[in-house]
């Protein structure tokens, strides 16, 4: 069996980083609901989006706010990986994780 699965990254920001609130705002046309940062502070957990998006549409994003990550997006990986963005503590990094198949198996085990 075969997936036909885009290249894809996750964005997973720090709602409390600079850079994070900024790309959020652009992503969503709208401010940062500041309440809600507060609101996680106060119970002792870190406010954090999950944004999923095209890889192409993260180069270009990411090329004006982070450069130096959008260069590590420029990088292949393996066909049954996708890119996590982590954006926190005023940086980035980025890390190539498997996809996630049925039964916990690898895109590579599921077509054999």
């Amino acid at each position: 069996m075969e997936f036909d699965i885009p290249e894809a990254v996750v964005l997973l920001i720090d709602a409390r980083d600079a850079v994070g609130r900024a790309l959020f705002e652009f992503i969503a046309g709208k401010p940062m609901d500041t309440a809600w940062i507060a609101d996680f502070e106060r119970h002792h957990r870190i406010p954090t989006l999950t944004i999923p998006m095209a890889l192409d549409t993260a180069r270009n994003v990411m090329s004006c706010v982070a450069p130096d990550a959008c260069n590590e997006l420029m990088k292949p990986i393996p066909p049954d990986f996708y890119w996590v963005l982590v954006i926190a503590s005023g940086g980035t990094t980025c890390i190539a994780r498997p996809m996630p198949r049925p039964n916990g198996q690898s895109q590579s085990e599921v077509a054999e």
